[in-house]
């Protein structure tokens, strides 16, 4: 089995492959302190595992990721891109060339993603696509334009609205640092989160098993995994997981990630560092 060793990555990526300096929109939610490259790394290094611990033996010759909303930094086809290219020259881990598919609504964001993809010399490896914000999540164009997706990762708006965001800064369960400004699309979501990752479960029934391998989502709220595991439940969809990433001060976030497919998570020493758990079905 091949191996990632995100200690070493980390190291590795933040020394020598982090992407060069981001452009983003002054309201650009990535510009806040609260998404730091650190945080988006951690992410992106439990994604590249996954899908290297449960692919084929031996491993495909390419992987392909997708992000849903990318943003206007597509920080985390960046980061993933990057990391894989990294892992590819270790010698200590063997990681296939990865291609990142990246979606947003925003035009004014996907405008300063391409730039930011183009400055590190990364158009060959990310396609960026605009999509509809009433259309499906995961439309038939992004999804039909490679042979497999390997994950997929978002980062979805964590409030139902202006009103939840107030109230949450005003129980403080927000850091107070970490208050910022974002367009609309990056920080309300009608029904937040829990509504919005639904609907990616949903969607992922309709697409099939064959099509995405492993659909993950950042979950910003404790409250919210309770709800989306019963969905899974309710689904018939038992191959989940939800890991909690390393908290930075007051604050922990959790990925949720589930598959149509038999091939499970395994639970292996290396992994510890992400203090991942499984929920039990």
């Amino acid at each position: 089995m091949a191996t990632l060793d995100g200690r070493q990555l980390t190291s590795k990526t933040m020394r020598r492959s982090d992407p060069k300096p981001v452009r983003a929109p002054a309201r650009s939610l990535r510009t806040c302190v609260l998404i730091s490259t650190v945080r988006s790394l951690e992410y992106v290094l439990f994604v590249l595992r996954l899908a290297l611990l449960t692919s084929d033996e031996p491993p495909p010759a390419s992987f392909v990721g997708l992000d849903i909303g990318t943003g206007a930094s597509a920080i985390y086809p960046l980061l993933a891109v990057r990391t894989a290219e990294s892992a590819s020259s270790s010698s200590t881990s063997t990681f296939p060339p990865l291609k990142m598919l990246a979606t947003d609504i925003n035009d004014h964001s996907l405008d300063f993603a391409k730039r930011n993809v183009a400055a590190n010399d990364l158009t060959e490896a990310i396609q960026l696509f605009k999509v509809d914000e009433e259309g499906a999540i995961f439309p038939e164009e992004v999804v039909n334009s490679v042979e497999r997706i390997d994950f997929t990762m978002s980062n979805p708006p964590f409030y139902d609205s202006h009103e939840e965001i107030a109230a949450s800064l005003a129980k403080k369960e927000l850091e107070p640092f970490a208050k910022c400004t974002g367009a609309d699309n990056e920080m309300v979501t009608p029904g937040g989160e829990v509504a919005f990752v639904s609907r990616m479960v949903e969607e992922s029934l309709s697409l099939g098993k064959h099509k995405i391998r492993w659909l993950t989502s950042l979950l910003g709220k404790y409250s919210s995994i309770s709800p989306l595991v019963d969905l899974l439940k309710s689904k018939k969809i038992l191959n989940y997981h939800v890991h909690a990433l390393p908290p930075h001060g007051y604050t922990t976030r959790w990925v949720l990630s589930w598959s149509l497919q038999d091939r499970r998570f395994p639970l292996v020493r290396s992994l510890s560092i992400l203090s991942v758990y499984r929920l039990k079905s």
